[in-house]
């Protein structure tokens, strides 16, 4: 393969990086994952090409990796965020039986609940 060819084959994996970033900003799993066999395509002749390469061609690569980095970041900030709220939701719901079971034990169960009664009665 030439060097102009690896390059068209470099802006079009760009383009599907660029496309993944703005899919993880915007939380949009579905299209992450349909992008992820696209890229996957790329993949082989990316990693068999050993001819020379220009300025623009490394250029491109650096800005490649930049994307690359950029949406590991995203996509563990959004795995974190899933993981924080799932923990915060798992305690929330402890607490809360915790507190039903203990209000229920201390009870005595035969007692009455105080009704609202008297405001039926005071307006009668």
């Amino acid at each position: 393969m030439e060097e102009k060819e690896f390059y068209r084959q470099l802006s079009q994996f760009k383009r599907l990086l660029v496309e993944e970033k703005q899919a993880l900003i915007k939380n949009e799993n579905q299209k992450v994952a349909d992008l992820l066999p696209q890229k996957e395509k790329y993949l082989p002749s990316l990693q068999n090409y050993a001819g020379p390469l220009g300025e623009q061609t490394k250029l491109l690569l650096r800005e490649i990796k930049e994307l690359q980095e950029t949406n590991l970041l995203l996509t563990k900030q959004a795995l974190s965020f899933g993981e924080n709220l799932m923990k915060s939701i798992r305690t929330n719901l402890k607490a809360d039986q915790a507190n039903v079971y203990q209000d229920q034990k201390r009870k005595n169960p035969y007692q009455q609940r105080p009704t609202n009664s008297y405001i039926i009665d005071s307006q009668a």
